[in-house]
């Protein structure tokens, strides 16, 4: 039977999806790529999610979720949330140059 909370699986699971998220990203040496699932309890929460997290240089971090389990997401999510995390670094570096020119 197929156990999604399988600690080997979803640590084999983990590492393709890191492998993916960065492959599409091209993340630089000095960027961390995190891949967590979590279970949530509260009302109206999705019982899980995996969040996918980059975590840069001088404390930048951007996130990306999605309500699967970690087991349940394929390539094509894990480019989609690759997407996403590349939207918001990107609008990051904007309000950086911004900043830099003087421009708010």
């Amino acid at each position: 039977m197929f156990d999604p909370f399988n600690r080997s699986s979803s640590a084999n699971a983990s590492r393709t999806i890191k492998g993916w998220v960065s492959s599409a990203l091209r993340l630089s040496e000095d960027h961390t790529l995190l891949v967590t699932e979590l279970k949530c309890t509260e009302p109206d929460c999705p019982p899980i999610e995996t969040v996918v997290a980059v975590l840069g240089p001088g404390g930048q971090q951007h996130q990306a979720k999605v309500h699967l389990a970690i087991n349940e997401i394929t390539r094509e999510e894990a480019l989609k949330l690759a997407l996403d995390l590349q939207r918001l670094m990107a609008g990051e570096k904007r309000d950086n140059r911004e900043d830099c020119d003087g421009h708010h």
